[in-house]
């Protein structure tokens, strides 16, 4: 399945308000959405929505998303983003009761209630980002995978076709991860990019490096894309990477490590010889890798303890502060399940 874009829904003030409610029903009938399950939804998104006109003064944005977890069980992904005051004390408002607005304080206790998956981070002065999955059936208790990925990805404001695609693929102690950059933006760029994830599910078996050979060779008469793929070999401790182009690449932990790609274009122009470059993986790494509609000044640091946080957090963060809004995005968070506890 080649992984299809969040749908990026700006409320700058609180006319947006009934706007967004539609169309993210719109999305969830398409998804499957119906009776109570659809009327549950509808109370989460009506809480995240009326909590962005009341704390905050410019709106804020929610990233939509249908979604399969682990078994195969499909839903929705609702991540609420604002530059607002932020929380003092985020445990006790998520207790019915609270408010810091006169009313019945039941707006986040509902929603962690109803959703399926749920977190919440914000700092002072900063803002909230609240996640919320909600699923059409709950979702069986499965053994996690040992590394996961978690993915932001968004078309270019306008657009309705996304020129970025990724894709994972995860067995055992070994996860493969591409990230694709079709030059430019718009369906053109769109169909370089759908077309690399393709060819590298087909050849998923191939190092880093043949793949990459292998996609130049599918792709020629296509505009092209840049194209990073790493795998991330937990029982081993490697990290093995290759790409091409300036997708962005750095693993934070206690050591920084950024990764250099070879200059060119996949399907025009590659160098006459690629090498993987292999490098050690601990427990507690985090591999940040982005397009280039990330700025790439950005610092980890400035979100404490986000490491406890589920890794979208930390892909909508980042997000938050660093996005150009004048290109395609995708931002992957990749880490072992649970590496801080």
């Amino acid at each position: 399945m080649v992984e299809s874009p969040h749908i990026s829904l700006t409320m700058p003030n609180r006319s947006y308000q009934s706007f967004v409610r539609s169309e993210i029903k719109k999305i969830a009938k398409q998804v499957g959405f119906a009776g109570s399950r659809l009327g549950e939804l509808e109370i989460v998104v009506a809480e995240l929505t009326s909590n962005l006109v009341k704390h905050t003064t410019g709106g804020g944005e929610l990233l939509v998303k249908k979604i399969e977890d682990a078994t195969g069980f499909t839903g929705i992904e609702l991540i609420c983003i604002d530059s607002g005051p932020g929380m003092r004390l985020p445990v006790k408002m998520m207790l019915d009761g609270v408010s810091t607005t006169k009313t019945p304080g039941q707006g986040l206790g509902a929603i962690k209630r109803l959703s399926d998956e749920f977190d919440l981070y914000t700092l002072k002065g900063w803002g909230t980002i609240v996640l919320a999955r909600l699923f059409l059936v709950k979702p069986l208790a499965v053994k996690q995978k040992k590394t996961v990925a978690k993915v932001i990805m968004i078309s270019k404001p306008g657009e309705t076709a996304c020129g970025d695609r990724w894709d994972v693929i995860a067995k055992g102690n070994l996860l493969k991860f591409i990230i694709a950059d079709g030059l430019g933006h718009g369906i053109h760029a769109e169909e370089a990019s759908v077309e690399a994830i393709k060819t590298f599910r087909i050849n998923q078996k191939m190092a880093p490096d043949e793949a990459l050979i292998a996609i130049h060779a599918a792709i020629r008469k296509t505009r092209g894309a840049v194209i990073n793929i790493t795998h991330v070999d937990t029982g081993a401790g490697e990290l093995t990477y290759c790409g091409v182009g300036n997708i962005s690449s750095k693993v934070v932990s206690a050591r920084n490590k950024s990764f250099i790609s070879y200059n060119g274009i996949i399907g025009h122009s590659i160098p006459n010889t690629m090498n993987n470059h292999v490098y050690k993986w601990e427990k507690q790494d985090t591999l940040i890798m982005h397009s280039d509609g990330i700025n790439t000044r950005w610092d980890i640091q400035k979100y404490p303890q986000v490491q406890y946080y589920d890794g979208t957090i930390l892909a909508a963060a980042l997000y938050k502060d660093n996005k150009r809004g004048n290109d395609d995005i995708t931002i992957a968070v990749i880490r072992q399940n649970n590496p801080v506890l």
